[in-house]
């Protein structure tokens, strides 16, 4: 119950400020988004945890759904695209392990899905610190969300093409 009255709220007020013509950041709506990815990561971890299939699946066939939503696109680059056909195609074959009741091929796909993600917003962050200025790959996470939150979206080109590998 209080899941659903954490989503509810956060969409009743999106709702609310849409309605009164306020426009809602792009950061702000990206944020809620993960976070429902992660939620819904997390009910997988726990169907896998204690062996319950249809929350293992259900939970994988929702985050191949939301990957395809227009949110989960955040740069137009090829390696962007790839990482999100990863992770859709991972979150498939997690829901296929599920419904065959394989709990090992769950787990496995799990940690494959947990590493797309990883790898995912690790190239995101490096893309949008070197978009901003900085060429620091080990530059602290703190930093690079606080340089983008300032700067903003805007600050990235729109045929972004990802940085060469050295």
């Amino acid at each position: 119950m209080k899941r659903l009255i954490a989503l509810v709220i956060p969409l009743a007020l999106l709702v609310t400020v849409a309605a009164f013509g306020f426009q809602v950041p792009q950061e702000w709506k990206h944020r809620q988004f993960m976070r429902q990815k992660l939620d819904h990561s997390q009910k997988v971890l726990e169907g896998i945890v204690v062996e319950d299939f249809d929350q293992v699946a259900d939970g994988a066939k929702m985050l191949s759904l939301l990957s395809k939503v227009a949110e989960f696109q955040v740069l137009p680059s090829a390696d962007y695209r790839r990482y999100s056909e990863e992770f859709r195609r991972t979150a498939d074959e997690l829901a296929q392990m599920a419904q065959e009741k394989n709990l090992d091929g769950s787990a496995l796909k799990y940690v494959e899905l947990t590493m797309n993600c990883v790898n995912c917003h690790k190239y995101v962050r490096n893309v949008r610190l070197a978009e901003l200025g900085g060429q620091d790959d080990t530059a602290d996470n703190a930093e690079v969300i606080d340089l983008f939150l300032k700067n903003g979206r805007a600050e990235l080109r729109k045929n972004h093409e990802p940085p060469q590998q050295k």
